[in-house]
């Protein structure tokens, strides 16, 4: 089992509207995220979904920040652990892409995939 954690923000377009109503952005961004993690899993329970206020930019657009926690079963396409790296970059890249597509500029943080310890009942997030 892997934990799978990715932090951003997002500049612009929707930010104002996606914030007016945090449920439902929770909500959608819940989904989306299901839908990215599964071109990479066969499996996807996702944990915790984050929105909230960011700061204006100098430039006055609004802005927020987005973090998400999943838990994933089984790569979906067998890769050596040392290509670990390279799969956490081509998460970063999908998941840019679709979010700048939906909310404007995106600034990716952090996206890390790691080993969840067989046995392991509790999750604990940084």
């Amino acid at each position: 089992m892997f934990q799978v954690q990715v932090h951003l923000q997002c500049i612009g377009k929707l930010s104002e509207i996606l914030l007016d109503d945090r449920g439902s952005a929770e909500n959608h961004f819940t989904n989306l995220a299901k839908y990215i993690l599964q071109e990479f899993f066969e499996g996807v329970t996702i944990d915790t979904i984050s929105v909230g206020h960011l700061p204006d930019t100098q430039e006055g657009l609004k802005r927020f920040a987005l973090q998400i926690s999943a838990r994933c079963t089984s790569i979906k396409a067998l890769i050596p652990r040392e290509a670990m790296e390279r799969m956490e970059l081509a998460l970063e890249d999908k998941i840019g892409c679709v979010l700048q597509e939906l909310a404007g500029e995106v600034e990716i943080e952090d996206v890390s995939i790691g080993n969840i310890p067989p046995g392991t009942t509790a999750l604990s997030y940084p």
